[in-house]
């Protein structure tokens, strides 16, 4: 199934660089299953956490760990997890359970080093970042997002570029929802026996289905996860942090944002023409642009996967 295309681009902001500050954005990717399926992870560390840098690596590694390891319990059924929307829940669940015990436990190991009282430590705080995953196989794609960012893909049936999810509805009290936000929690439950979830969970879990999209369930609030969950698996996914925000958006209509489809148009083009190195240039050539730096002083990542045509 290893077909996709894939470009990483990681870009320090010049607010960092000017302050002598290391870049806060992480992003990684692994085939796994003898290549029958693609995971990958994007995340963007809380500028107000000492540590962020650090937490959104360890997020992004963990993550995948923990979804290879959710995924390959199922290899010899993948059947299972198309358009399996209770399958879904469980493993992010996992992932997202995983993620906030890495921190906490580098949380404890930096009390460790500094001998510092600060109770932020012991919650993670001060490594707090958001988080974006995807798992991409051939007849199925699940995906979550918490905080901001964006998971960006191909419409078939418009022929456009449109968000899998809307970073919208991960804000709490007016702040982006983060992985180690109070808001963001699992609740314990013997997740183990990979049944499905108590309705008490499955409440913190909102879920947007492919068919569903314009469902009054699909517009429920959740200020826990977002999943989405879909057996037609798009031929473009291009997931970002909000460093590009200024430049992927032309304006909002009703709370929503419009997407500037030229700049993933032409990102997917090159993509779908075999063009990585191409479309790597283009990205990094946009991103250090004059322009771009002007507009937005963040971090600026994007991890571009791309279906090639076929001859």
């Amino acid at each position: 199934m290893n077909n996709f295309n894939i470009v990483k681009s990681i870009n320090i902001g010049s607010r960092h660089q000017e302050s002598n500050q290391s870049c806060q954005d992480h992003a990684d990717y692994k085939f796994i299953c003898e290549n029958q399926i693609l995971i990958a992870a994007v995340s963007d560390g809380l500028g107000s956490a000492e540590y962020s840098g650090d937490g959104s690596k360890l997020a992004v590694e963990t993550a995948i760990i923990e979804l290879e390891y959710q995924l390959k319990q199922h290899v010899n059924n993948l059947n299972n997890i198309s358009g399996n929307e209770e399958q879904a829940k469980t493993i992010f669940t996992h992932v997202l359970k995983s993620v906030q015990e890495r921190l906490r436990k580098r949380s404890r190991e930096l009390i460790g080093n500094t001998r510092s009282n600060d109770r932020s430590y012991y919650r993670g705080k001060e490594l707090d970042c958001t988080l974006l995953a995807v798992a991409i196989a051939k007849d199925f794609i699940i995906a979550i997002q918490i905080g901001d960012g964006m998971i960006v893909s191909h419409n078939f049936e418009a022929n456009d570029y449109c968000i899998l999810l809307d970073s919208t509805q991960d804000i709490v009290c007016g702040r982006t929802l983060t992985v180690m936000h109070p808001e963001c929690i699992v609740k314990e439950v013997k997740l183990y026996y990979n049944k499905i979830l108590s309705e008490q969970i499955l409440e913190n879990i909102h879920i947007i289905g492919a068919n569903n999209m314009n469902s009054e369930s699909s517009k429920r609030i959740s200020k826990e996860i977002q999943i989405y969950t879909s057996n037609n698996v798009p031929s473009f996914i291009c997931m970002a942090t909000d460093g590009i925000e200024d430049f992927a958006f032309e304006g909002m209509c009703n709370s929503k944002y419009i997407l500037y489809q030229p700049l993933f148009q032409s990102i997917d083009h090159l993509m779908k023409d075999n063009k990585q190195s191409d479309c790597q240039d283009f990205i990094d050539r946009e991103i250090k642009s004059e322009e771009w730096q002007k507009c937005g002083t963040d971090d600026k990542t994007m991890l571009i996967i791309s279906r090639p045509q076929s001859n």
